[in-house]
């Protein structure tokens, strides 16, 4: 079957709620935006790691909702849940081809 433009356009975001053991608790996260995950790597590609990192996190936390600023001003010792929430959108987006 064809797909037309609105069954692609109509895809919904893939949603989960995950432990993040640096903050002892569940988080609800969401898949990345093709746009989003554009940012994400233009970053990487400039070696800037963290900040992409950084930019994902926010980007993905549903619940809470964080931006960028408020990741930032978390203690250092809070960027192992940054890393968790990077592999948990990385398990629910699935493979790459």
């Amino acid at each position: 079957m064809m797909l037309s433009l609105d069954d692609i356009k109509g895809a919904k975001t893939k949603e989960a709620v995950v432990h993040i053991d640096g903050w002892g608790g569940e988080v609800r996260i969401r898949q990345l935006t093709v746009a989003e995950s554009s940012e994400v790597a233009a970053l990487q590609g400039r070696g800037e790691h963290a900040a992409a990192l950084v930019r994902l996190a926010s980007f993905a936390l549903v619940e809470p909702r964080m931006s960028v600023r408020d990741i930032n001003a978390l203690p250092a010792d809070a960027f192992e849940a940054i890393r968790e929430i990077a592999d948990a959108v990385g398990e629910i987006e699935g493979p790459k081809s």
